[in-house]
């Protein structure tokens, strides 16, 4: 790793702290999804769709921006006159290659050398240490940490539970169906997964109304994205397999049915900062000169996007490290059901393959993220469009289309058009129903 890369490095983590606080100023619908319900709801009756008005400070974006330009000026000086040791096709071989023998590791049951094979992504490609950093930082504490301590507390409190409150015959009946209570992570586990992954996959891509595509760019899209993207999960199941890990049925229908990892999630985010926002800055991140070719470039690497291409967020493999120590620690040490396996986290993924696929007709603003895809330096933001048209890095910066039945109940048959105004020292959203033609 070049001393230039370190120095990067360190500076881009301080502008993202100073980012990501600027961005903390907006009002909390704009940054936060479910204040946005709740924003909405109170302006907005379906039984009598009239426009409605959110606005918000325009200086916020002009600092925001300017800090942005900053940082891409102070990266091309930082790195000025260099020139790359390796080629690109040579960075995407190399990490390849770290990929595929963490498998091998895995397989074998060497957590620790998977861990450290995995970081020499960070000789080969410098930037992804901040990137996957900052994807960490955005969806660790609200996804991921929310997964494994609800997780945690449900096995606590079942262990301590069953033996003081259950007649022994109960006790017994437990131990007798423990086998059919857990589901072992053996070969066809792994197997019969990314067969339903990619059978989703298929599903969204031939039925759903969406750009056409040859046999043979499909495939390509089904083999790129199977190494950048499935492999992760591939590292993840081999090792909980070979730890001899196993899935509590009980405990993850119980999360499912409560949507107790939703719900701490949620309350969490409300309390301290949604991932929208921290997602946003780490994305707008990741496309500047120099880190973009370092981690997220692998999402993009092929033009347009399917189905096959959507990661649980859509992610570039270099960006996946914190996440990867996270998931295997927690399964190998504390024999924690991976988050991978959440179902919230697969709803997530399942959602993903919809964004990642081009709609030939986008009447709902169904395309936001394919066409960031198309263009990739717009359309950074996820859920709608209102963080980027503030910032102006929307595909459509004065006038988006939005699904208003993601905000509030009874809304199914309309569409918000969303205005952009100046007026003053504010931006004004305007908010304009309009009916679905069926």
């Amino acid at each position: 790793m070049k001393w230039s890369a370190v120095t990067g490095n360190l500076e881009l983590l301080k502008f993202y702290i100073k980012s990501v606080s600027t961005l903390h100023r907006l009002p909390k619908w704009l940054r936060n999804p479910d204040t946005l319900i709740e924003t909405i709801s109170g302006s907005f009756d379906p039984k009598c769709p009239k426009k409605f008005e959110l606005s918000v400070p325009s200086d916020i974006s002009a600092k925001y921006n300017e800090d942005f330009a900053n940082i891409k000026s102070d990266l091309r000086s930082l790195h000025a006159g260099e020139k790359e040791g390796l080629s690109y096709k040579m960075t995407l071989a190399l990490l390849f290659t770290i990929r595929l023998l963490c498998l091998v590791t895995a397989y074998k049951g060497h957590l620790t050398m998977t861990l450290v094979l995995s970081s020499l992504q960070f000789l080969v490609a410098p930037y992804s240490l901040f990137v996957s950093l900052a994807l960490a930082l955005a969806l660790c504490p609200p996804i991921y940490g929310c997964h494994y301590l609800v997780y945690s507390l449900l096995g606590a409190a079942s262990s301590a539970l069953a033996p003081g409150l259950c007649p022994q015959f109960v006790t017994d009946i437990v131990t007798s169906l423990d086998p059919y209570l857990h589901i072992s992570i053996t070969p066809l586990f792994i197997l019969a997964f990314f067969t339903l992954d990619q059978l989703a996959c298929l599903y969204c891509h031939l039925m759903t109304p969406c750009k056409h595509f040859t046999a043979r760019e499909t495939l390509t899209h089904v083999v790129w994205g199977f190494l950048n993207t499935k492999t992760y999960t591939l590292v993840v199941l081999v090792t909980m397999m070979t730890s001899g890990l196993r899935v509590p049925v009980l405990l993850w229908l119980l999360d499912w049915q409560l949507g107790l990892t939703q719900r701490v999630s949620d309350l969490l985010s409300a309390h301290t900062m949604h991932w929208l926002e921290l997602f946003y800055t780490q994305h707008r991140i990741a496309h500047l000169p120099k880190v973009y070719e370092h981690a997220h470039k692998l999402h993009h690497y092929l033009h347009g996007t399917l189905a096959f291409d959507a990661h649980i967020y859509g992610n570039g493999m270099p960006e996946e490290f914190f996440f990867l120590v996270l998931e295997l620690s927690m399964g190998v040490f504390f024999g924690l059901t991976p988050a991978s396996l959440n179902r919230l986290i697969l709803q997530y993924s399942l959602d993903n393959k919809f964004g990642h696929t081009q709609w030939l007709k986008d009447d709902q603003g169904q395309n936001f993220h394919a066409n960031h895809h198309l263009i990739h330096v717009k359309n950074y933001g996820i859920y709608n469009s209102l963080l980027d048209m503030y910032f102006n890095t929307a595909t459509d910066n004065d006038k988006y289309r939005i699904k208003p039945s993601l905000y509030c109940e009874g809304a199914d048959n309309l569409v918000f058009e969303v205005e952009k105004k100046l007026e003053a020292d504010q931006m004004v959203f305007e908010f304009t129903p309009v009916q679905l033609k069926v």
